[in-house]
């Protein structure tokens, strides 16, 4: 196991809930992809992993300065696969300027790393 000691040290008046991000639509850059399982009905899922690269102008730019490395914080978005939901992933993916109707989902997903979207975080 990890050596918690220089967190679990830490005095409870000193700890603080960290700062969200502001509501508002920032442009992420994807680093990564993994495939997972949701926890109760196991349905797979594709975790996208990103990085905020820059807010836009309906961002709070007090509030963003108040979060502890915003830059550096990874944020997570699941795209669950069903069949009912292939359409989404299709979607997300096309968004992404990868539309190749020639290519299975499969094919494509190792491209979506460094691609990059604009989407909102919403509270």
């Amino acid at each position: 196991m990890a050596d918690l000691s220089h967190l679990l040290g830490t005095k409870t008046g000193d700890v603080e809930k960290p700062k969200p991000f502001p509501v508002g639509h920032y442009s992420w850059v994807i680093i990564g992809f993994e495939i997972v399982e949701s926890s109760k009905k196991k349905t797979p899922g594709i975790q996208v992993n990103c990085k905020m690269t820059e807010p836009k102008d309906d961002v709070d730019e007090d509030e963003l300065a108040e979060v502890k490395n915003a830059r550096e914080k990874q944020q997570r978005m699941t795209l669950w696969i069903t069949e009912d939901t292939l359409w989404r992933i299709k979607d997300f993916l096309a968004a992404l300027g990868l539309e190749d109707e020639d290519k299975t989902i499969e094919e494509l997903l190792p491209e979506i790393t460094g691609c990059t979207f604009v989407a909102p975080i919403i509270h």
